[in-house]
């Protein structure tokens, strides 16, 4: 006689699709309503964020821009093979940078195509578009003054041009269905595009969390840190590569953690190699990404058990990392050491009290473009209770918990550590770089919060933490984004 639960048997298939559906119609409701929470919230900031006040936005714009009118962002890596090459050093006939910004030089750089007058007449709209929104009044450190004619008076030196093109193909193709000129119009229609991919991350980050943690007061806990963080909700307005990179990290720590669940099959892992090999080519934050799947091969026991699979996947990686360094080097990419000593000196920079300092501040909140901070007891508040949560997330994964997976949350507290080393390599204490651990920084944060105390209270400690994220990100708006944007400028 059959066994009843054969699982051959479509009609036992059937029954347990049955037994099933109530749960999975309350998950489907769960989520709706969690992303139509996380849209509204996300609304707020993109409404509420001032116009350029995004870091380095006129910059992500401008590069975007150019995609968006059709030129391709491939430049050269020597560029003597450009027919637009740069005339500057001692063997040049004469030194361009004596006829035009150093700015508008990069950009043509990266951009064959394009004319000189082409890219001076796109950084004069946007300069005027910062002048109508009062961003020096806004920006205390540019000295308040308008009339700039291009953006070397703003920030010496500086372009966006050195990134790679990743998030500015995408968002080049989004600027192109815009169907005005207008530039304010371009802005928010950019920032839209940042607005779907911050619910697209929270949905990540959601079906993270409840891959890793069975509990569901503990998962939806996850998920409210990841959605209510109020510096990466801020990021649902900002035009910025950072943005991307955080989204498409996030799905790779989905993965994983369903990976570790033993939900993920093997072409879902396959999904997720192929993405953080893409987020590489938006920024190199991402590299994390590699390093997690990696983990996750030697993490996962159930199904991985013969090492040369694993070996196999680590020499891929290098060989994959080593020529995505390789291409990073001849597009003149600024996060390559170019000696030792220029590395000795980004690794000291890196871990300096000032770099440290400006990681903290900019973590918990910083306003138009870090010129204006929250106060130190505010810093001093929120750091310490952040640190304490996190030790607690420690503490929960030396000793477990249940509903806990241990596996995905040591994985999470190895992620943290390399995510903090790639920053430290880079010499540049900058909160946003490490947005692509954001999940993972939730789980041991949410942890450290809800899962020490006993089951049955679970759901009043998640409870908690959750109007504490509320009260944090109300008065993050209203004592800090929106008297230091709307306020009176220059005080």
């Amino acid at each position: 006689m059959g066994c009843l639960h054969d699982p051959g048997d479509p009609f036992a298939q059937a029954r347990e699709r049955e037994r099933n559906a109530p749960e999975r119609a309350a998950r489907r409701r769960e989520s709706v309503w969690f992303l139509a929470a996380v849209l509204l919230h996300g609304l707020v900031y993109w409404l509420c964020l001032a116009p350029w006040m995004g870091e380095d936005e006129p910059w992500h714009f401008e590069y975007a821009s150019h995609v968006a009118d059709g030129h391709a962002p491939w430049g050269s890596g020597r560029v003597e093979f450009s027919n637009t090459a740069l005339q500057t050093g001692p063997d040049a006939p004469y030194d361009e940078r004596w006829d035009h910004p150093s700015s508008q030089l990069q950009v043509r750089r990266r951009f064959a195509s394009l004319s000189d007058e082409a890219i001076a007449a796109r950084q004069a709209q946007i300069l005027e578009s910062m002048e109508r929104h009062s961003f020096y009044e806004r920006v205390d450190w540019t000295g308040g003054f308008g009339g700039r004619r291009d953006f070397d008076q703003v920030q010496p030196v500086f372009t966006a041009t050195i990134q790679d093109p990743g998030y500015y193909l995408l968002l080049g193709a989004w600027l192109a269905l815009w169907p005005g000129e207008d530039i304010d119009g371009q802005l928010y229609w950019a920032r839209a595009l940042s607005l779907l991919l911050y619910v697209l991350t929270c949905w990540a980050g959601l079906e993270f969390a409840r891959a890793a943690f069975t509990d569901r007061s503990l998962a939806l806990a996850v998920a409210f840190v990841i959605a209510w963080l109020p510096m990466h909700a801020r990021q649902a307005a900002l035009v910025n590569n950072d943005v991307l990179v955080r989204t498409l990290s996030a799905f790779v720590w989905m993965v994983c953690a369903r990976r570790l669940a033993g939900v993920a099959g093997s072409r879902e892992f396959a999904l997720a190699i192929v993405v953080a090999l893409l987020a590489l080519f938006v920024k190199k934050t991402a590299a994390t990404g590699l390093g997690v799947l990696f983990l996750t091969l030697v993490l996962d026991t159930r199904r991985v058990r013969d090492a040369r699979r694993m070996l196999l996947f680590a020499v891929g990686a290098v060989l994959v990392l080593a020529a995505v360094i390789t291409y990073w080097h001849f597009q003149h990419s600024p996060v390559l050491p170019r000696s030792v000593a220029a590395f000795l000196l980004r690794v000291g920079r890196g871990v300096s009290s000032s770099a440290m300092h400006e990681l903290a501040t900019s973590w918990i909140g910083a306003f138009n473009w870090y010129s204006r901070p929250l106060s130190s007891l505010a810093y001093a508040s929120i750091g310490g209770t952040m640190a304490a949560l996190m030790l607690g997330g420690l503490v929960v994964l030396a000793r477990g918990a249940a509903g806990v997976s241990r596996a995905t949350l040591f994985l999470c507290a190895l992620g943290v550590v390399v995510q903090f080393t790639l920053l430290v390599l880079r010499g540049v204490g900058h909160g946003r770089y490490l947005m692509p651990a954001l999940l993972a920084i939730s789980a041991l944060l949410a942890a450290g919060a809800v899962a020490w105390v006993p089951e049955r209270s679970r759901p009043r400690a998640a409870l908690a933490l959750a109007c504490a994220l509320v009260v944090y990100d109300a008065w993050f708006l209203c004592a800090g984004l929106i008297p230091s944007e709307y306020g009176v400028w220059g005080a």
